[in-house]
């Protein structure tokens, strides 16, 4: 074949790219916490786990029991009018 040498330009990498190629984890996996999401009482402000009925701190509904929209704190659900005291 031709005995002509080939010159190529370096690839130009962004900063991130440069970071990530020099990051090693020493044979370590790691691994990203897991995101919680929280409920929020509309009356006393407390977070608690999704899915509860009940707030854990003042007792409120946290959801119309008859069509799960979110009470906005007060005695009657807004959407469709059932009542929200236990």
């Amino acid at each position: 074949m031709h005995d002509q040498a080939v010159h190529t330009q370096p690839v130009q990498q962004t900063g991130l790219a440069q970071a990530v190629s020099q990051t090693t984890t020493m044979g370590l996996i790691l691994a990203i916490p897991q995101q919680t999401y929280h409920d929020i009482c509309p009356v006393c402000g407390n977070r608690q786990l999704p899915g509860g009925r009940y707030c854990s701190q003042c007792g409120i509904r946290l959801r119309c029991p008859a069509c799960g929209t979110a009470s906005w704190g007060k005695n009657y659900c807004h959407n469709c009018g059932q009542s929200l005291k236990p």
